[in-house]
């Protein structure tokens, strides 16, 4: 950086703080300003003529020469950097065009352009009617266009503050503490930014864009002292260059930073203004998404949210009344079966016995007295074994074969039917079938072994592959089965000898051959469980496949876990789509009352509230 820099530096600064009508008029004179500026420093790139032999005074003295290395001047021993001039030929191109713009908006004052207007429309937001032309790309998803901006203009804002942050903590400065405060507030105020009004959430990103500029503008102050005074500064006031971080910073040439020996440190990523560039980028195009039609998509984003904040918890608590409900009704159901059995008993021994039928309370049979016992000898069951002892069975004599189903019955709902339509859960199902999970892997392998287990999951996986293709007839065993088949008969071995296991394709039934006669049984089940040997490389292969079979049922039951315990969270967040969709279409949901100091939107009512006024 050079005196170049602070001349640009001092250019930004106005056109900073100018408003666009203003910054119009200015602009030809920034541009005349550059086109003239450039001549002049290629001049100085170019040098004197040697044929008028002009000595030159900072030829002798070392902190001359220092300011001419920062002053751009001419110097006849050294050539000065002259790629330099390339990043203003590019800012002059970049300004031209700017001023064609400003011409194209004077020549259409009052028209219709094509091309659209560059006045300020932040004043549409709170008008009541107004219709954005910008389609809403939040709530309906078109194009991938629409999800690009969805996620980047949503993000956008936290990614610039998370820029800023990163240029206050990787350099411990005095300056570091501005961008630290100016981050912590935006942070604070988290979403319900968005909520205040436009004017005053510009006025105070304008406060934190302009100290970057300020920033920028001392830090290129700085750079005369830092090139040409360094050495005075690092003896007699090393604080001062370490709090301001003061250096000199040469891109195109030598860094002639602290002086080796010193004991005046200072690190070299704390001189320059890379971080304070890339923020200035950030926070200027923020800036402009604060200004456009797609900010006022998201400030009713956040109006529709701020509406159904709440809405999470009842949905949440609206889904543990109806399990408990549920559960109360299944046990009732449960207890009605229970006395409608019982209730059959009863009349199945009338039947048998009738009219001599007489209810009791106790259906001890006695063998020893069967009409009666001694009162000395009748005596209460004190324990469980004397109790299920003292059960007889003729109460259950000639009881029809219809059976009662006392299992609880799976009522869905209606929410609960469309989460099973949900794609995460449909996909789910899909890995169980095709992969076996941890337990059921690992319960395979303690009941046979690796190999069995390795062969059977993989001819399980190739028979699915099988079953998906037309006209091919699907299996209907399950992982659990295929896998806890014994370790004489994994379903991917064909063995050509007598005694062996088959497993039949259509219908994957298990056919276990006849063993010859001639041999005992345990030579037959010795023989069926050996397992053909194997060689080195065939047991590394598979214990490498083992564990590969491992990680993917570990992501398999990771991934049933998960769908489980964020059941009820993705349905909460399902019907709060839905209904955020249906608040925006029918609802004025963006009309609202500013309280406060800080003009903050409230909401007129409630959810069911606007839907029952819509």
């Amino acid at each position: 950086m050079d005196v170049v820099s602070v001349i640009y530096a001092v250019w930004l600064c106005i056109l900073y703080c100018v408003s666009r009508s203003m910054l119009s008029k200015l602009w030809d004179v920034f541009l005349f300003f550059i086109v003239v500026f450039i001549p002049i420093q290629y001049c100085m790139v170019i040098g004197l003529p040697p044929s008028l032999c002009i000595r030159l005074p900072w030829e002798d003295s070392k902190t001359l020469k220092r300011f001419q290395e920062w002053a751009y001047l001419v110097d006849e021993k050294h050539e000065l950097p002259a790629g330099k001039l390339i990043c203003d030929f590019v800012l002059l191109l970049l300004v031209s065009r700017q001023a064609m713009v400003f011409r194209i908006e004077k020549r259409n004052i009052g028209r219709d352009y094509p091309g659209g207007s560059n006045e300020s429309i932040i004043h549409h937001a709170e008008e009541k009617g107004f219709v954005n032309p910008v389609p809403d790309f939040i709530t309906y998803c078109r194009s991938y266009l629409d999800v690009i901006k969805r996620s980047l203009l949503l993000s956008f804002m936290w990614i610039s503050l998370a820029i800023v942050f990163l240029a206050g903590t990787n350099r411990v400065t005095l300056f570091s503490i501005g961008y630290l405060i100016g981050t912590f507030i935006f942070l604070w105020q988290g979403s319900d930014l968005y909520l205040r009004p436009i004017p005053k959430l510009l006025k105070s990103w304008e406060i934190l864009l302009g100290y970057n500029v300020m920033v920028i503008f001392i830090k290129t102050l700085t750079q005369l002292a830092g090139c040409v005074y360094i050495e005075t500064l690092e003896k007699h006031a090393c604080w001062l260059v370490q709090i301001l971080a003061i250096g000199c910073v040469q891109k195109f040439g030598v860094l002639p930073g602290s002086r080796e020996g010193s004991d005046c440190v200072l690190p070299r990523e704390h001189v320059g203004l890379v971080w304070d560039g890339i923020s200035f980028a950030c926070l200027l195009l923020q800036r402009r998404i604060f200004q456009s039609y797609n900010f006022f998509h998201m400030i009713n984003e956040t109006k529709a949210a701020t509406i159904l904040a709440s809405r999470g918890a009842d949905l949440i608590e609206e889904l543990r009344e109806k399990r408990m409900k549920d559960q109360d009704e299944d046990e009732r159901k449960v207890l009605e079966k229970i006395k409608a059995k019982m209730d059959r008993i009863k009349r199945t021994q009338q039947k048998l016995h009738g009219p001599t039928y007489k209810d009791t309370k106790n259906h001890f049979v006695d063998g020893i007295f069967p009409n009666s016992r001694p009162t000395y000898m009748q005596h209460t069951p004190k324990t469980y074994k004397e109790a299920i002892r003292s059960g007889d069975y003729y109460m259950f004599d000639d009881m029809d074969n219809e059976e009662i189903d006392l299992s609880e019955e799976s009522s869905k709902s209606e929410e609960e039917d469309e989460y099973e339509e949900e794609q995460i859960v449909r996909t789910s199902p899909k890995l169980r079938r095709r992969r076996p999970t941890v337990g059921e892997l690992l319960s395979s392998t303690l009941k046979t072994d690796i190999n069995s287990t390795v062969r059977a999951t993989i001819d399980h996986a190739r028979r699915k592959r099988r079953a998906s293709m037309p006209l091919r007839r699907r299996s209907t065993i399950s992982v659990r089965s295929l896998i806890s088949v014994p370790h004489s008969a994994p379903p991917a071995v064909s063995s050509t000898q007598d005694r062996s296991v088959v497993i039949v394709d259509p219908k994957d039934k298990i056919v276990e051959k006849e063993p010859q006669p001639g041999t005992s049984k345990d030579d037959d089940i010795s023989e069926l469980s050996e397992p053909k040997e194997q060689n080195t490389l065939q047991k590394l292969l598979t214990y490498l496949v083992f564990v590969w079979l491992f990680i993917e049922s570990a992501l398999v039951s990771l991934t049933n876990f998960l769908n489980k315990y964020s059941r009820d969270y993705r349905y909460v967040l399902r019907v709060l789509h839905r209904e955020k969709r249906l608040l925006k279409e029918n609802t004025d949901y963006n009309v609202g009352l500013r309280l406060g100091r800080g003009q903050m939107w409230q909401p007129v009512g409630s959810y069911h509230t606007l839907l029952k006024d819509a």
